[in-house]
């Protein structure tokens, strides 16, 4: 068939103009509860049928998209009659979208149960053989009825080929690489894949879905923690972040350990110029010099150069694997106020064309907005979604909290189910009474952001995606890769914090919108605040797709102003992209002048521009003392500082910037009452000598309120809450002695109502804040480098007498003391629940010898709450009954 041809089609007046009534009558009869008649007559939609049935023969995703929209559009509408049910069945499964026929379509169900002719001798010859096409043996007894997209990525991935992936969030591709794991470790021993994740708040949820899907002896573990010297038998999955692969990369450099399969998600952020961008691109770059055997797989959502840039990074080609197809289809709407009482609809099936009507409502969406846009968001959502699955966009965590409490009626808790009564429990006995949290989930709404605690974002994904919580008011984890597709998504402020969404990040966020297991499609409602606002239409008309280009890229293209920037302090530098660039660059240096060399070339920039960088550069780095086996263990951090940190230790020897046990190790002491040298006070005195120290050379309180945007906070203040954290004290035990100090605070202007519901809620949220990204991240990068100089110049005896300093970056890190509990947390265990369970384990007789995983492989009962136990099983830790 021409191309031509199917152009034609594609513009088709009939067919567009059946596919937007089709749209409108199916928003109308399930989002107002306005059943409307279709004036579609029959012969017209056969004569659209016998077009897409031509349209469906076309390679071009845009036409078969438009086939996808018209199959499932006339299916829904027309549920009853058997030959439309048939015709939508032919023309997904000629697109390569069995996926959805299965999921929702009886009449499949029928046909593939009776293996009857239900269809003519060559249709049903056609059928049977795409649906042997499009299925996928992922082991010996299990089978996927999958996508064209889906089977074309097992085909690449079995090759066992690298592959760059680029493909929208609800594609499918994670369930497919899931099972290509499975096989991979289903047929060897002694692996070590590894997946990384964009951040922590990605961890749990991957790895409890792998725990769920992977049969046989696999390991999973989400942080590296160097290997016993025992031979193991099994095979280990390792979900990491960026961060957290840098132990791994460091352990690789000095001891023999292999990689066989190494997977990167949201390879998009490498993007990112405050800092993540430039550690991801690093250490990708090792992980391919250190395991060049290994195969590598990097996916990211419509990445238009998805093979460049894999190439750019790993300097290896690879096989593309790439669809912008999704199996399910969008109803995009924009929603504003179109005087008093009145709402303009607009409906968008394709770029540039929309159906528009007026809807008569009990309220002023213009007057409202004003007001607040809680109460205007709550007005939307009860109009067109009342009682179903939603997710609210929110630029900002505090603004996702206080709009899901103006959707939570003061009066009327609802009926709710019993683990969500079971996570209201907890976070009373565990986070604080007063948490706001407890007053939605009381009415089946929650809010998810990066500030609540692991256990509780876990409950809250799990309580959404299984329909107990109907409205979820989100950030931006949403679009950094946190699987949670809803039927419905509203967006009222197109923002992350103050920073306007490209439409790449859009088109990322509305992915979101359809779950196929409940649905063939997702509804998405943008709320403009104006008559005149258009930034709505501007987002749905932008293509979304893009060329991905890594900060350090985008830093080094400029070159004229970035091989002046290079040779320049870190503090005098002003862009974060130039700054985090030129430690990259500075590293890249250390290693060798050709790796350097060799770097800047390949970004095609002018030969005198990367002869100055290198000239700058190495002017910059002339009077370096630290080695290279040093500096490069943290390379996230300036050489030119870290060498700073290493000359003085140098000069004032390493008992001076150790942690020394003593007899008054974990007393209280206040500092006016301190006695003695440095090396007798107490773990709190000590940190905080080191930590002002380290503060001289790297800024620490700087990095903490400007960029980790925690204010308020001084170099002491931190050292307390890092204590606190290591000790393992719940979150409840530290938000209560939190609120007992703020109340008493020396600034008057600073001290809080211990009985006010938003202070306590501010401290609540700030106190996770700063455990989680101060102490858990900012605090651990600068204690391990300063570990990783002070123990290159240890002997044996400095070794084991300084042991707990050398193990602090973990107890910083994971917020315990305890081995056991780390031994829980690294295997995936969250914090909170590490704890009760240790809390039970030490009363076992010589439990410091008990191998504390398996003995809770052997715990049949366990005397703790029922969501612990719930959880500890979903991680198939603990026996099921």
């Amino acid at each position: 068939m021409s191309e031509n041809v199917y152009i034609r089609i594609y513009e088709d007046a009939t067919l567009n103009e059946v596919i937007e009534d089709l749209a409108k009558n199916l928003f109308l009869a399930h989002h107002v509860n306005q059943e409307v008649k279709s004036d579609i007559q029959y012969g017209v939609l056969k004569k659209c049928i016998w077009l897409a049935s031509i349209l469906a023969s076309s390679t071009d995703e845009d036409h078969c998209r438009k086939v996808q929209l018209f199959a499932m559009l006339s299916y829904l509408t027309y549920r009853d009659n058997i030959e439309v049910e048939k015709a939508s069945l032919l023309l997904l499964s000629r697109i390569g979208n069995l996926t959805a026929v299965s999921e929702h379509f009886p009449f499949f169900k029928r046909l593939t149960d009776s293996h009857e002719d239900h269809f003519d001798a060559l249709l049903s010859l056609e059928l049977a053989l795409q649906l042997q096409s499009k299925t996928i043996l992922t082991s010996e007894h299990n089978y996927l009825v999958a996508t064209r997209f889906q089977k074309d990525l097992w085909e690449k991935l079995n090759e066992k080929r690298h592959v760059s992936v680029s493909a929208p969030t609800s594609a499918g591709k994670s369930l497919i690489l899931k099972r290509y794991i499975n096989r991979l470790q289903a047929n060897a021993k002694k692996n070590n894949f590894l997946y990384i994740v964009p951040s922590r708040a990605l961890i749990n949820q991957v790895s409890e879905d792998f725990r769920r899907s992977l049969d046989g002896d696999i390991e999973i573990r989400t942080s590296f923690i160097e290997p016993p010297n025992v031979e193991v038998d099994h095979n280990h999955l390792y979900i990491l972040t960026p961060e957290r692969c840098l132990r791994l990369i460091e352990f690789a450099y000095e001891n023999a350990i292999d990689v066989s399969l190494i997977f990167t998600d949201e390879i998009q952020n490498i993007e990112d110029e405050k800092g993540r961008g430039t550690t991801l691109e690093y250490v990708l770059t090792e992980l391919a010099i250190l395991f060049p055997g290994a195969q590598v797989i990097a996916a990211g959502p419509s990445i238009t150069n998805n093979t460049e840039l894999f190439s750019n990074i790993f300097n290896k080609d690879s096989l593309s694997a790439k669809t912008e197809l999704s199996p399910v289809f969008q109803i995009k709407t924009i929603i504003k106020p179109n005087g008093p009482q009145k709402l303009q609809v607009i409906l968008k099936t394709r770029p540039k064309v929309s159906r528009q009507f007026e809807m008569d409502v009990d309220y002023d969406l213009k007057k409202l907005i004003t007001i607040g846009i809680g109460p205007a968001l709550s007005s939307v959502i009860n109009t067109f979604a009342p009682n179903q699955s939603s997710i609210i966009f929110c630029p900002k965590s505090d603004w996702a909290e206080s709009w899901a409490l103006k959707n939570t009626p003061q009066e009327n808790t609802l009926e709710i189910d019993n683990q969500t009564a079971e996570l209201i429990e907890f976070l009373q006995d565990e986070v604080h009474p007063e948490y706001f949290l407890i007053q939605c989930l009381r009415h089946k709404i929650a809010f998810h952001h990066s500030r609540l605690p692991d256990l509780v974002r876990k409950e809250i994904e799990d309580g959404f995606t299984e329909g107990r919580l109907t409205k979820l008011f989100c950030t931006s984890t949403l679009i950094e890769g946190v699987n949670l597709p809803a039927n419905n998504l509203f967006v009222i402020s197109p923002k992350v914090l103050n920073e306007p969404l490209s439409p790449f990040r859009f088109g990322n966020l509305i992915g979101r919108a359809g779950r196929l297991k409940d649905s063939l499609y997702g509804t998405i409602y943008c709320i403009e605040r104006d008559s005149e606002d258009k930034w709505a239409e501007e987002f749905y008309d932008n293509a979304l797709g893009k060329d991905v280009i890594s900060a350090s890229n985008k830093s080094i293209q400029e070159y004229t102003k970035f091989e002046t920037e290079v040779g320049k302090a870190i503090r005098d530098i002003k862009e974060q992209k130039h700054k985090n660039t030129t430690i990259l660059i500075r590293q890249k240096f250390l290693k060798s002048s050709t790796t350097l060399q060799t770097y800047l070339e390949s970004k095609k920039i002018p030969q005198e521009s990367v002869a100055r960088i290198l000239k700058n550069v190495r002017e910059s780095l002339k009077d370096l003392r630290i080695p290279f086996e040093l500096a490069r263990k943290n390379p996230s951090i300036d050489p030119l500082l870290q060498d700073k940190l290493y000359k003085a230790i140098l000069e004032s020897g390493i008992d001076n910037w150790c942690i020394h046990k003593n007899e008054v190790f974990d007393a209280r002491i206040k500092g006016v009452d301190l006695t003695g040298s440095y090396s007798e006070w107490p773990f709190f005195w000590q940190l905080a000598d080191l930590l002002e120290r380290l503060d001289k050379i790297f800024s620490i309180w700087y990095e903490i309120k400007v960029i980790a945007k925690v204010d308020g906070l001084s170099i002491r203040n931190m050292c307390a809450y890092a204590v606190r954290w290591t000790t393992g004290q719940s979150y409840r035990e530290l938000i209560k002695e939190d609120i007992k100090y703020m109340a008493k605070h020396s600034n008057e202007k600073k001290r809080i109502n211990p009985n006010d519901k938003n202070a306590i809620n501010k401290r609540i949220n700030t106190v996770i804040k700063i455990n989680t990204q101060v102490v858990s991240h900012i605090l651990v990068k600068y204690i391990k480098l300063l570990n990783d100089i002070v123990s290159s110049q240890m002997n044996e005896e400095q070794l084991e007498r300084f042991k707990f300093m050398l193990a602090l970056p973990t107890m910083l890190e994971l917020g315990t003391r305890s081995h056991a509990v780390l031994s829980l947390i690294s295997r995936g265990v969250s914090r909170s629940v590490a704890m009760k369970v240790f809390d039970i384990f030490k009363q076992v007789e010589g439990y410091e010898d008990i191998d504390i995983i398996q003995w809770l492989g052997n715990q049949k009962t366990l005397k703790i709450k029922s969501i612990y136990l719930r959880y500890l099983r979903n991680l198939k830790l603990i026996p099921t009954n």
